[in-house]
């Protein structure tokens, strides 16, 4: 069983942003709790706190859902599956009354998926949220009212399209259609339930981030091009409650760059080695986005962009990194949300003492 370990609140690092005296100071990095196997990844973060989701090994070697609003994985808790061996927890919405899970399980038939809806009211229960007709069905984020978005099959086998399901699912998936081409992918929903991103095939057969707007129980809304970093695909990944998008789009020399959209503009944010990849994964209000990149010697690291500049979260949390010999975090890799309140979830390197693993971790920093 991995260890449960949290690193101690040791001095921190303060980094000038873009010029100004605004400094990040990282105060804590824990991983988050074992469901009894050696391995977790987090890819979804509580708007309000640090209450993370993801998925982790269990003891039988199946892989589980999982919440944890603990910060030394004690409160860890398995949402089980539709019936199969597998499932994952991509986003938390805090509500009041509590929260709500989305994720994507296996069913019993152990081929199937189908998004689910879950509220962590102490009782969690996984709602199978069906499909668009066809035979599967990913939830991919949730708002504080319940809304869900994410891709189903539609009828016709090997379409997918972007759905929304409103308000607790009394109008059942509702279709938002495409860009023009056969399939569209919903990534991210803003708090109001107003704005839905993601990408969608265009009519030309590219794929292109999206914005889509106005969508209801009674309209699919209107679905807007974001166009691309000058190559032929862009797709988006999170968006803000202010309305800040990032992404990653490819640039006319095919390099797969991470954006960060605001107004009309899609901005370049380059990557931590200066070349390679990088995709934005969160944003939070104040337009402090997370990824990962290429960084130096070919290894990916997650990045925390702020202030205009983009930082390495290793060179950042590196006194609360192991030296391989204590347990703890050898290196952070995947950051996929960030919050208002300065905490960022990921997927990392792990010592446990005993072996090298892969786990969910939650960073802290303002």
């Amino acid at each position: 069983m991995k260890a449960k370990y949290i690193t101690p609140l040791v001095s921190a690092l303060s980094l000038y942003l873009g010029g100004n005296a605004s400094a990040i100071t990282v105060t804590g990095l824990w991983a988050n709790g074992s469901l009894g196997g050696f391995f977790s990844s987090g890819y979804g973060l509580s708007d309000s706190d640090w209450t993370a989701v993801g998925s982790a090994e269990t003891g039988m070697g199946d892989v589980h859902a999982f919440v944890d609003s603990s910060t030394n994985g004690s409160g860890i808790i398995d949402l089980g599956t539709l019936g199969g061996y597998e499932s994952a927890a991509v986003d938390y919405a805090a509500s009041s009354s509590g929260g709500y899970i989305v994720g994507y399980s296996q069913l019993n038939d152990y081929t199937s998926y189908h998004a689910f809806l879950c509220e962590d009211d102490g009782t969690p229960s996984l709602i199978d949220l069906g499909t668009l007709g066809g035979s599967y069905s990913y939830a991919t984020a949730v708002n504080e009212y319940g809304d869900v978005v994410g891709y189903s099959e539609t009828t016709n086998s090997g379409e997918d399209h972007a759905f929304l399901y409103y308000g607790g699912g009394a109008y059942g998936m509702i279709d938002l259609g495409t860009l023009g081409g056969a399939n569209s992918y919903a990534n991210d929903i803003d708090s109001s339930g107003q704005s839905i991103i993601g990408t969608s095939l265009t009519s030309g057969g590219q794929y292109h981030a999206f914005l889509c707007t106005g969508a209801s129980p009674y309209s699919a809304g209107t679905m807007t091009d974001l166009g691309t970093l000058g190559g032929n695909y862009s797709e988006a990944y999170s968006i803000s409650d202010n309305g800040i998008i990032v992404g990653c789009s490819k640039t006319s020399t095919g390099a797969e760059r991470a954006f960060r959209y605001s107004g009309s503009t899609m901005v370049n944010l380059g990557t931590l080695s200066g070349s390679g990849f990088s995709a934005a994964r969160g944003v939070n209000s104040s337009g402090d986005v997370v990824g990962y990149s290429s960084a130096s010697g070919g290894v990916t690291h997650a990045f925390l962009y702020s202030g205009s500049t983009l930082y390495d979260l290793n060179t950042l949390a590196s006194g609360f990194l192991s030296n391989g010999i204590s347990a703890g975090f050898l290196s952070l890799d995947y950051a996929f949300a960030v919050n208002d309140q300065g905490y960022i979830v990921g997927t990392g390197t792990y010592y446990d003492g005993w072996n090298v693993t892969t786990s969910s971790f939650v960073l802290s920093y303002y």
